[in-house]
């Protein structure tokens, strides 16, 4: 059985990708050194070594990814749980994130900086993957396949905005279309879709208008 798990895996594809992380790591190293030194006072290997850390990590991460069966991912209690994990994180980190770059989106656990929004593009992949493989009997009935999850992701690039990260929930969005465009939907669904799109963004930036400042002075206890 272990042997046919081997054989499901896309070695090109892990090839590739050891290949870039690696090439990614001497870049880091090479652009580094001197503003380690420099600017920091630090060693010239500090960020590499950084690097170098969450480098393993991420490795470690993904070989354990691999080894657990994918379709756990279309079972509903898992969806319900990452979809918690990542609306639970968005609320955390508005209350007690750390602000870089104007956006109070990160939590920060001594030298460990922990964004949200990298969880949460991750959860949605899964979830809208799962949802839509789910629903592919009924896939252009908006009402029931398409408008339940974009209500969920409206209301976390909400979240996001609020922070405020622009940048984040413009990549979620573009994250949502370019699956819901794989969903295997008509074109006359998908320009309904789009028709609801812009609306949703319009409603969603009037009631961020109406409702943002205060929310986030209540959620930071101001």
């Amino acid at each position: 059985m272990f042997k046919k798990i081997l054989k499901c895996y896309d070695y090109k594809f892990i090839a590739a990708l050891v290949v870039l992380s690696l090439i990614g790591l001497i870049m880091v190293y090479s652009a580094s050194m001197v503003t380690a030194i420099s600017r920091y006072g630090v060693s010239g290997d500090y960020f590499y070594k950084k690097q170098k850390l969450a480098l393993i990590a991420g490795f470690i991460i993904f070989t354990l990814s691999a080894i657990v069966p994918y379709k756990i991912h279309q079972e509903k209690a898992v969806l319900k749980i990452l979809l918690g994990v990542a609306v639970a994180l968005l609320i955390l980190v508005l209350a007690f994130g750390h602000t870089a770059g104007n956006a109070q989106s990160w939590f920060k656990i001594g030298p460990i900086a922990i964004q949200p929004l990298e969880i949460t593009k991750l959860t949605l992949i899964i979830y809208l993957a799962a949802v839509f493989a789910n629903k592919q009997e009924y896939i252009n009935d908006l009402k029931r396949s398409i408008l339940p999850p974009m209500l969920v992701v409206l209301f976390i690039c909400f979240l996001i905005i609020l922070q405020p990260d622009y940048g984040g929930a413009l990549l979620i969005l573009g994250t949502v279309a370019a699956i819901v465009l794989c969903s295997g939907i008509s074109k006359k669904s998908i320009l309904k879709i789009s028709l609801l799109g812009v609306i949703g963004t319009l409603i969603m930036l009037a009631v961020l208008l109406v409702t943002g400042n205060m929310t986030f002075c209540f959620l930071r206890g101001v």
